[in-house]
């Protein structure tokens, strides 16, 4: 893993399709941070790290009112669509930064709470990003993170074309991410200098329309085709025969039998 110079550079897998930022304004602290919740007080200072469209990051700010939480992003649309996510409810107690988890712009011991949701699954060096996080919490402090691990992941019934495309997605975050890592959060956090550490196991899916073409109109699509470019340009399919898993997802998604499940991982650690 790299641990010092440059960041590494790497994508949103999931792109910032209209279809995925809507997605991501439905995000509410009582259902994506329900494990991390218990943990934390009002007027505690908590910094949401990969803040997105700002929406989670302002219901947490509910939640620790009077306290002030900030949210970073290395995106300037998202923190820009997060300015005006709060401004629009008129939350006070909440800021946006653009901003690195690999190089968060605080100083050393400036939070009393971190945050990330679905974030280190998107880095190639999550442990990198737990020591900065690990860096800029106060004594006593308190961290939490969720990202879903991809080998527990199962879509039926598994057509020939679907399987191909998960093959596709996979290989691109084997590539570019830690699509597998999350299974891990206990130990890199301890490593990253944490003291303790409590785990949780998160199922997400099921089988039913709402979910089945949720998850084509929102995950297999806009990542296909953020990821088009990529496949075409390793030669590992073309726009025909994408369109064609594509044409077969959204058939999937459609089915009286199609059903999705996925695994997060959730962790909560502490500095003492």
């Amino acid at each position: 893993m790299e641990s010092s110079g440059t960041p590494p550079q790497e994508n949103y897998v999931h792109g910032y399709s209209e279809e995925h930022r809507r997605f991501l304004s439905t995000r509410t602290a009582s259902r994506e941070a329900a494990f991390f919740l218990p943990f934390l007080k009002p007027g505690m200072r908590l910094l949401d790290c990969g803040c997105g469209q700002g929406a989670l990051t302002t219901s947490l700010a509910e939640a620790l009112g009077p306290g002030k939480v900030t949210g970073i992003d290395r995106e300037i649309s998202q923190v820009d669509a997060a300015r005006a996510w709060a401004a629009e409810r008129k939350a006070t107690n909440i800021q946006f930064k653009i901003g690195d988890i690999y190089e968060i712009p605080f100083p050393d011991a400036s939070f009393d709470a971190v945050f990330a949701f679905t974030v280190l699954e998107h880095l190639k060096d999550p442990q990198r990003a737990m020591r900065e996080m690990r860096r800029v919490l106060k004594v006593g402090g308190v961290a939490g993170v969720c990202d879903p691990d991809y080998e527990g992941m199962f879509f039926e019934p598994a057509t020939p074309r679907m399987k191909e495309l998960i093959r596709l997605l996979l290989q691109f975050s084997e590539e570019h991410a830690s699509p597998y890592y999350a299974r891990h959060q206990r130990q890199y956090l301890l490593e990253a200098g944490f003291s303790h550490t409590e785990g949780f196991a998160i199922g997400v899916g099921g089988g039913n329309l709402e979910i089945t073409r949720f998850n084509y109109q929102i995950v297999l699509k806009p990542t296909i085709e953020s990821i088009r470019p990529w496949i075409i340009a390793k030669g590992l399919s073309d726009d025909e025969a994408l369109d064609a898993m594509l044409a077969e997802a959204q058939a999937w998604s459609e089915r009286p039998d199609a059903f999705f499940a996925l695994m997060q991982c959730a962790a909560v650690a502490w500095v003492e």
